[in-house]
């Protein structure tokens, strides 16, 4: 384990990809998507507080992701893209940018 926190097993060969992910994350600026995931969030850092290292509970995402809304944004879309059994918390933040972010038609 990393000083900041385990991280679930990327799938080889998709390390950099995983990196460019985690990146992309920190883009996914919107004040609705914010609030939308501020409860997800706010649960996740009450069972998971910053600096922990790893545990072995189904939805521990990374140490990382305790650290901040940003950082957990970005460590549950890698989680839910990189990774053969992301934990549920990972998979409703996905859904949550599929629902923010789509493309939608009438543009």
């Amino acid at each position: 384990m990393s000083k900041i926190g385990y991280r679930p097993k990327i799938r080889e060969g998709e390390e950099v990809a995983s990196v460019i992910t985690h990146e992309f994350g920190h883009t996914l600026k919107d004040p609705d998507f914010s609030a939308d995931v501020d409860n997800l969030w706010k649960k996740y850092q009450d069972e998971f507080p910053k600096g922990i290292v790893g545990s072995d509970k189904k939805e521990f995402i990374s140490g990382y992701a305790s650290y901040s809304k940003g950082e957990f944004i970005s460590e549950a879309l890698v989680a839910a893209m990189h990774t053969d059994s992301p934990p549920s918390v990972a998979v409703d933040v996905m859904n949550l940018i599929n629902k923010h972010f789509k493309r939608r038609e009438n543009l």
